[in-house]
């Protein structure tokens, strides 16, 4: 897919952006994975509900320490990107 999309678009993904986003990933992957199966809760819904909440905060924080996302790329997250980005640079 990514050599069709520089042939035919030209546009070349910056390979250390994917990397940085694929770590992010792969991180908050690993919390849902050992959140999930620790069945803290011991209902399988409560625990996927827990494992994402852990997710999420896991994935924004490390992107943005990363460097995957830039504030410009979360102010455009609809609803609450505006309110969001400040709050991410301020602790950070």
């Amino acid at each position: 897919n990514l050599y069709f999309i520089r042939k035919y678009v030209g546009y070349a993904p910056d390979l250390m952006q994917w990397l940085r986003i694929i770590t992010a990933s792969a991180l908050m992957g690993t919390a849902v994975y050992f959140t999930n199966t620790a069945q803290l809760l011991g209902r399988p819904w409560a625990d996927m509900l827990l494992a994402i909440a852990v997710a999420v905060p896991i994935y924004m924080l490390t992107a943005v320490v990363l460097k995957a996302v830039d504030k410009d790329s979360i102010e455009r997250v609809p609803f609450i990107g505006h309110r969001l980005a400040p709050l991410l640079y301020k602790m950070l």
